[in-house]
């Protein structure tokens, strides 16, 4: 947690203007935050099935009309809940093309946290191995090198951005031309 720390006292910056109006401004402790996205904005379609702790559940959803990825986690842990709030002080301040992009951070009125991403078109990295898919070595270098520089851009960060879980099921693809993300990081 040493990222929040550090990055605690900073401004959080803008994701998407003009942000909607927060509903319940004590959400995640971030009052008039444009990372508080209310839930009412958020439609949520099919689960997607390979959700990874600390996640309960990971779906395929809208914002605005605009595919995303809507992860929930449960209020239920308070140790989850902090981190949730750490990751969230973190995303908002990076940007990378290599990097899934942070849209925001909802609640609900139930007991649970939602955090949006964008949607890539192609899965992820495990899926497309395990497909049928035909990769040719310069495509597997692209993937290689993308994922490298969002791990170096993580990395570059002071203090370091530690990537919790880096596995091909965590690479989303945006298509096969080129372009592998990472999407599980923690501040």
């Amino acid at each position: 947690m040493g990222n929040c720390k550090s990055l605690s006292s900073q401004p959080l910056s803008p994701v998407r203007a003009p942000p909607p109006q927060v509903g319940d401004p004590s959400l995640f402790r971030l009052e008039k935050s444009s990372a508080a996205i209310p839930y009412r904005d958020l439609i949520l379609l099919d689960k997607v099935p390979t959700a990874c702790p600390p996640w309960e559940a990971v779906h395929s959803g809208t914002f605005y009309s605009v595919p995303v990825l809507i992860k929930r986690l449960p209020k239920s842990n308070q140790e989850l809940v902090d981190l949730f709030e750490c990751a969230v002080k973190v995303m908002v301040n990076i940007s990378h093309p290599n990097l899934v992009q942070f849209l925001g951070a909802s609640t609900d009125s139930t007991h649970s946290l939602y955090m949006v991403t964008e949607k890539l078109d192609k899965g992820n990295l495990a899926a497309l191995l395990a497909s049928d898919e035909s990769l040719s070595p310069s495509m597997c270098l692209v993937f290689m090198l993308d994922i490298a520089q969002g791990m170096k851009y993580f990395h570059s960060h002071t203090p370091c951005i530690p990537h919790s879980h880096l596995k091909a099921a965590n690479l989303p693809i945006l298509n096969l031309d080129g372009k592998a993300s990472s999407n599980h990081y923690h501040g």
